[in-house]
């Protein structure tokens, strides 16, 4: 689902700059974290799917400006190095989250001794990762105003460099 709303997210962000895909990605993969929170064993899939769904959507939306908008602000001959930053920093950053809700959930499992307490620990989880991303969504909409778009710059300060892209207020 990420890569078949990667495209939408990218003509968002040409029209209306990286704000509000963000933000809109982040709420939705939030709110299904949250929505995670009514899973039991007994949960229909159905049910879950519909929580994937809406996360993959989320995350489509919001990885594509992530992107757009850092490797606009450097120059084109420092692209690749951006790129590669930005891969890395979101692949560490997505491992160190596992880990981190997965041992949250595991020291609920843990504590009680019990495999009936997964869920609980699953909760907890989903909980402190909804409430993560709901604040990420509210900081890029309170810090990050909607008219920043992707532009070229006829020249730059910073580079002098007439190809150097950043980002328009």
């Amino acid at each position: 689902m990420v890569f078949a709303v990667a495209g939408v997210a990218g003509k968002l962000t040409g029209k209306h700059g990286a704000s509000l895909p963000m933000t809109i990605g982040y709420t939705l993969v939030g709110a299904s974290l949250l929505g995670m929170l009514v899973l039991r064993p007994d949960t229909p899939y159905g049910v879950t799917a519909i929580l994937f769904l809406v996360n993959g959507i989320g995350q489509g939306l919001a990885i594509t400006p992530a992107t757009a908008a850092v490797l606009h602000i450097v120059p084109p001959q420092r692209a690749g190095i951006a790129a590669a930053t930005v891969s890395a920093a979101r692949q560490s950053d997505t491992a160190l989250g596992i880990a981190v809700l997965g041992a949250l959930g595991h020291a609920q499992l843990a504590e009680r001794g019990s495999t009936n307490e997964l869920t609980g620990g699953l909760h907890i989880a989903m909980l402190v990762g909804g409430i993560v991303a709901l604040l990420a969504a509210l900081a890029l909409g309170m810090f990050l105003r909607p008219g920043h778009r992707i532009a070229r710059e006829a020249g730059s300060a910073r580079t002098g460099d007439p190809g150097h892209r950043a980002l328009r207020t």
